[in-house]
């Protein structure tokens, strides 16, 4: 296994040369060697499978169950600057992922391969960000049926658009999930991100999660893998 990554969505400027994706700048490829152990580009005909982490591709129920946009049934929890009908709204969150470099990086990976693609969003923000305003004050955020209504559609979008691009995705494992749309704090705690492990500061921000929760969701990968590939990936001797 080969792990390429760089801040920022960095990754969404490769270039695709042929089967490889390379990097267009040396600020990029300088992470991507960093992290891979020494290499420069991604030759793609030498992997089996492809894990694209995060990348953009997202439920941002913090977004999604604000006040700024929603339709009529959000009233019942407080005012809605913007109503949207349910097509316009799902619309919206079809947009949303569309757009991410995650689904940019899936055609570049399609173009030239039909080895599996496999999408891991981007964590669930600590529930620690339910203590803090706004989010303290919004009704909203208290209410688990209207997160679990708002998670279900988001994860529904998530799974047409990335079928759309010829990948598939393996939602958060529910165990580490508090209330709808929030990770547990206890996965926070440690976490790291390439800035924080270079400059070696382990102060959490509620959006990277820490080496348990990496566990759980490249054991659920594998699982994935192992089933597409009739059992190859974690067959015992």
């Amino acid at each position: 296994m080969t792990f390429f990554a760089a801040p920022a969505l960095m990754l969404q400027n490769l270039d695709r040369q042929g089967s490889a994706l390379v990097p267009p700048k040396k600020e990029l490829e300088d992470m991507m060697v960093y992290t891979s152990g020494g290499k420069n580009r991604v030759e793609l005909d030498q992997y089996d499978a492809f894990i694209l982490v995060a990348l953009g591709f997202k439920i941002a129920v913090t977004e999604l169950c604000a006040s700024e946009y929603g339709v009529a049934e959000y009233l019942q929890w407080g005012p809605v600057a913007h109503l949207l009908s349910h097509a316009c709204f799902a619309a919206m969150l079809n947009a949303s992922l569309e757009q991410s470099a995650s689904m940019d990086l899936a055609d570049k990976i399609r173009a030239v391969s039909d080895r599996p693609i496999v999408l891991c969003p981007r964590p669930f923000p600590s529930e620690i960000a339910l203590n803090a305003p706004p989010l303290r004050d919004d009704p909203r955020f208290r209410d688990r049926a209207f997160l679990e209504s708002v998670v279900t559609q988001a994860r529904s979008a998530g799974a047409t658009v990335s079928a759309r691009h010829g990948a598939e995705v393996v939602w958060q494992d529910s165990s580490t999930v508090s209330i709808p749309g929030f990770t547990k704090a206890e996965f926070g705690v440690g976490a790291i991100s390439l800035k924080t492990a270079k400059e070696n500061d382990r102060r959490e921000d509620g959006r990277h999660m820490n080496a348990n929760y990496g566990l759980l969701m490249l054991t659920a990968v594998l699982r994935r893998l192992d089933d597409l590939s009739a059992g190859r990936i974690l067959a015992r001797r």
